[in-house]
């Protein structure tokens, strides 16, 4: 869902538009580019200046995604891509 607000939010994308983007990217990405992406929005968090305890939650949270990703097999990537993208879907406003 990350890159979907990245395409709706900070790209201006109408909503179906950054869903679809955001699901081919979650099916096309490999694990390394979705690991360079968490580390990225990591980044990202860890220089905004929000209190310390909501900084680190978000840290954590991205931390643990890469965690899972670095050890998912390559068939267990290609089941979860399936199984996660076929759950978003526009319902609408």
């Amino acid at each position: 869902m990350l890159r979907f607000y990245d395409h709706w939010l900070d790209d201006g994308e109408l909503p179906l538009v950054a869903l679809a983007k955001a699901q081919t990217w979650l099916t096309r990405s490999s694990r390394a580019d979705k690991c360079a992406y968490l580390q990225s929005k990591r980044q990202a968090n860890d220089a905004l200046v929000v209190p310390d305890n909501v900084k680190t939650t978000a840290s954590a949270h991205y931390r643990s995604l890469e965690s899972e990703l670095r050890q998912t097999n390559a068939l267990e990537e290609q089941v979860a891509n399936l199984v996660t993208a076929s759950t978003f879907f526009i319902t609408g406003f």
